[in-house]
């Protein structure tokens, strides 16, 4: 993996609703799979390209918001996840008010 772009200093907030959504930085990295991952490709592509966001939620509303929702939709419903969601369902949300 080789890191493309690198900005964590963006620290810029914005009110969806009532919960407030802070981009701090985010990072664009390449990476070039092995042969398994070549079919992922189109034709002529020999790299694969990330972008990691590192973001924040304030829940100001009255109720719960999970955090795999906002990913889900972040990412697009076709976009591939490429890691395990291994954590327990307390971690991923945002009680009202928090």
């Amino acid at each position: 993996m080789k890191i493309v772009f690198n900005n964590e200093q963006i620290d810029e907030t914005k009110a969806l609703g009532d919960v407030n959504v802070t981009l701090k930085g985010y990072q664009i990295t390449e990476f070039t799979p092995g042969s398994k991952g070549k079919d992922r490709l189109s034709e002529g592509e020999n790299t694969i390209r990330f972008l990691i966001a590192d973001f924040a939620l304030e829940n100001n509303s009255v109720e719960l918001i999970s955090k795999i929702n906002v990913t889900e939709l972040m990412a697009g419903e076709e976009a591939p996840l490429p890691f395990d969601f291994n954590f327990s369902t307390e971690e991923m949300e945002i009680p009202a008010g928090k």
